[in-house]
């Protein structure tokens, strides 16, 4: 019985001789022929290499192992065995950080996973079988080095970096490389062009020592691209062009420093509830910068179960129709360009506002940072914002306020608890005078879905202000109601405002409201009370 499997195609066989070249593969001796299938089939983990296709920016492509389809002596393939875990901070806190800086490099680790050498003790189960020509023997191949494909490479290679990081003396150096890598992509920045430019160097050097090489660099500032001493296969960006670069999947413009939204849709001939999902999830917006559109998409997408269709069949003309005028005017994102910096220069105090407010439908809060600079010009930018779409279950306007206020909550607390900058003060704005009047209350004399909420945004925004914000005045209004790409593309009071916020706090929106009686406030826990009489002879 002869065995003559498919041979490997050219990409497959140049990535093997580079894999012998760097010696990150071993050959093992004396086995061959059908043992050695046998053996592999028992061993081996990777039983297979694809490949995947990657950006411009990175490799043409990427050789995968595919983990999850070959199986082990149990059963199990290596996928499943092996734990799978993340050091690696949420994407949006990386960029909400980044966003305070004036200054901002960006860079990535060359081929960091061919860098980190697996134990020898491991390597089998990191095993392919392997001939280039059908004439050949079938050679056994261990992978020295963490593999793409596994489920733990990420962790690993993520930790072998925080050890660099915990070992480096230099306190400011070691927290960029702890706090400041995701993989291997490197953002961070300062205030401070000198300190920016020290960091560089030295991060750089600290890597370099561990055999990983920061290249590809990019910078909203000229100085930090053009230092003599980079070699250039470190420096991967002409300045002064207009390239632009996709950080963390955001893209980026260094030059004029600008965030922007690049949609290109695909013709679409079929509407299934399916196409509708695989289209809402090509907007990357982990920020929640393009939420007035979003939920839009999210509410029609709800909509499709109350018609209760499964996901191939085609939808119903009505939502067809609306569909199809909100994807007719996607493109117009395009125009959206949003400052990446959302802080003054040389500023002397910041404050976080938190924004709320809740529709029939959708609900959500949006996070601003205004800044005063020392000539008290007042910066204000939205820094993320979170949506959601309301249950189908019919609920009232006061609970789905209060949702939206739970929302704002949880964005702060996520936030405060990663943004390296100290805020004077925070406040939180909402137009529900019912909510403001339950935030005054003894959460024990509400009723329990209402009481739950309560104490927890007590218990969270303690050291807070709440205010109230007239409905008019109110930028959340826009995120709680949602609206067409063609209105967002030219809303600029979702980017910069509340306009209020630019004017001195005396002249802000007061508490001026009226209170409702506690008597008439619902969601009020109904009470009894027992009376007893006794008679005394």
């Amino acid at each position: 019985m002869s065995i003559t499997p498919k041979l490997p195609g050219l990409k497959i066989l140049v990535f093997v001789r580079v894999l012998e070249m760097v010696q990150a593969t071993s050959i093992m001796k004396k086995k061959g022929g059908l043992s050695i299938v046998k053996l592999c089939c028992t061993l081996c983990s990777s039983s297979n290499l694809s490949i995947a296709c990657i950006g411009h920016t990175k490799s043409k492509c990427c050789i995968v192992s595919d983990c999850a389809g070959s199986q082990m002596h149990d059963g199990l393939s290596l996928h499943l065995k092996r734990l799978r875990y993340s050091e690696n901070p949420p994407c949006p806190v990386m960029i909400c950080v980044v966003r305070q800086h004036t200054y901002v490099l960006a860079a990535d680790v060359e081929q960091m996973y061919r860098q980190i050498s697996v134990h020898p003790d491991d390597r089998y189960l990191q095993r392919i079988i392997w001939r280039d020509d059908p004439a050949a023997p079938v050679q056994a191949c261990e992978l020295n080095t963490v593999t793409y494909g596994t489920a733990s490479a990420p962790y690993l290679a993520t930790r072998c970096l925080r050890q660099l990081g915990l070992e480096y003396s230099n306190e400011r150096v070691s927290e960029v490389i702890l706090h400041d890598f995701f993989v291997d992509d490197l953002l961070t920045g300062g205030d401070d062009l000198s300190e920016v430019q020290d960091l560089r160097q030295k991060v750089s050097a600290v890597l370099a020592s561990a055999q990983m090489v920061l290249r590809k660099w990019k910078s909203n500032e000229s100085t930090l691209m053009s230092e003599p001493h980079l070699s250039k296969s470190s420096l991967d960006l002409n300045v002064g062009t207009t390239e632009s670069s996709k950080t963390l999947g955001l893209r980026w413009h260094p030059q004029s420093d600008l965030l922007y939204f690049p949609i290109c849709l695909s013709d679409h001939t079929c509407y299934t509830k399916r196409d509708m999902l695989s289209l809402i999830s090509q907007i990357f917006d982990p920020l929640g910068l393009l939420a007035p559109i979003v939920i839009v998409l999210k509410m029609l997408l709800q909509k499709l179960w109350l018609h209760k269709l499964s996901w191939y069949e085609q939808l119903s003309p009505e939502i067809k129709m609306l569909w199809v005028d909100v994807i007719r005017d996607l493109p117009l994102l395009n125009k959206i360009k949003i400052p990446r910096h959302v802080l003054c220069k040389s500023h002397k105090f910041i404050e976080f506002h938190v924004m709320t407010d809740a529709s029939e439908n959708p609900y959500g809060a949006c996070l601003y940072a205004r800044s005063v600079d020392q000539s008290d010009e007042v910066t204000v930018r939205l820094l993320m914002a979170k949506s959601r779409v309301a249950p189908l279950k019919p609920t009232t306007i006061p609970r789905l306020e209060l949702c939206a206020a739970v929302v704002g909550t949880r964005l702060y607390e996520k936030e405060m608890s990663s943004l390296r900058v100290q805020a004077t003060r925070t406040y939180f704005w909402t137009d529900s005078t019912i909510v403001l009047c339950w935030l005054k209350m003894m959460p024990n004399k509400l009723q329990t879905f209402v009481r739950n909420r309560i104490a927890e945004i007590q218990d969270k925004t303690a050291s807070c202000e709440w205010r109230h914000v007239p409905i008019a005045q109110n930028p959340t209004d826009h995120l709680s109601r949602g609206v067409t790409a063609t209105v967002l593309s030219d809303l600029d009071q979702c980017w910069s405002d509340p306009a209020f916020l630019k004017e001195s706090p005396s002249s802000w929106p007061g508490n001026m409201y009226q209170h409702a009686q506690k008597d008439a406030l619902p969601e009020i826990k109904s009470s009894v009370s027992l009376h007893s009489h006794t008679n005394q002879n």
